[in-house]
């Protein structure tokens, strides 16, 4: 309300303070809504008077916050207590707990200590076994080489080649089939005493098997003229060279290059000629080539490689 004060023209409006809080508004005690003791007043308040209501509501308004903080300490004092009783009841149950902690510690010592010592039991006896196999091994190496010493300086066999075969120095087994002679150049020979013309009996050796006629070289030459000269009906044989017709150029049958051996009578070749020209080996007299009509009959000789094999120890 609008108090005036003395000696003054104008009105100051002092509030006389908030109004009373109800049960509704946050009192549930209802104290701070209670009235504030009525003193008897006269006219018009003085500044002293508001001052003094203010200061009344506000320790009225102390005494009820002390109020409610006091509560709240009871309430947290209650719920330390409750705190302390839960901690109290847990504290035999933790000591349990690090008491079973320590002995199963003190257990598993026990074992480790145990297994330790199997362990250096076990180490001790490997120790000793490795020992024993090492001296052992030694003994065993010093046996085994005394034995392939024995055996370095035991005769070997000699690798075999089977019936009909020979074994040359490379190791290998040459054999020449039925009634063929094997030369040192590995090839097989044939001498076919009945007569046919040159070009029938190159037929006959490539149909019996038997090769080709022939090629005579400086490493047979002496073994084919022995041949020849070893039969008793005849002293002439077909070897494989011929050439052909009006040719200057002379071939042999299994493609051979023609010289540089020869083995002409004087070292003269014949002149060609307007017929087939074959040639033979001749040991009448002097071993040396003669040519002739192809369609002459002669015995002939057939060459064929010698089939080789591995010896068999």
């Amino acid at each position: 309300m609008p108090v005036k004060l003395a000696g003054e023209g104008r009105d100051l409006s002092v509030s006389a303070g908030p109004a009373p809080l109800t049960p509704s508004e946050g009192d549930p005690t209802g104290v701070m809504a209670a009235p504030l003791p009525h003193r008897p007043r006269s006219g018009w308040h003085s500044a002293n008077d508001v001052c003094t209501d203010r200061l009344l509501t506000l320790r009225a308004e102390g005494e009820l916050a002390k109020t409610a903080v006091l509560q709240r300490l009871s309430e947290l004092q209650r719920a330390i207590g409750r705190v302390g009783d839960e901690l109290g009841d847990l504290r035999p149950a933790v000591e349990q707990l690090a008491q079973s902690i320590i002995t199963a510690v003190e257990n598993g010592k026990e074992d480790i200590l145990t297994e330790l010592g199997y362990l250096r039991s076990d180490y001790t006896r490997l120790t000793r076994t490795l020992e024993l196999l090492q001296s052992g091994t030694e003994d065993s190496l010093r046996d085994i080489s005394s034995r392939l010493d024995m055996l370095a300086n035991a005769p070997q066999p000699r690798p075999s080649c089977p019936a009909g075969s020979t074994q040359r120095p490379d190791g290998q087994c040459y054999m020449c089939p039925a009634l063929g002679v094997l030369h040192t150049d590995n090839n097989c020979y044939f001498f076919s005493a009945a007569p046919d013309p040159h070009k029938r009996a190159e037929e006959r050796c490539s149909e019996g098997g038997l090769g080709h006629l022939a090629t005579m070289t400086p490493a047979n030459r002496e073994f084919l003229y022995l041949l020849v000269g070893n039969q008793v009906n005849s002293d002439t044989a077909w070897i494989g060279l011929s050439r052909p017709m009006g040719s200057a150029e002379w071939v042999w049958n299994d493609g051979s290059p023609y010289g540089p051996f020869t083995d002409w009578p004087n070292g003269q070749e014949p002149a060609p000629s307007p017929f087939d020209q074959c040639v033979s080996a001749r040991t009448f007299q002097t071993d040396r080539w003669f040519t002739s009509a192809c369609t002459d009959r002669y015995p002939y000789i057939c060459q064929v490689a010698a089939t080789s094999t591995a010896a068999e120890p």
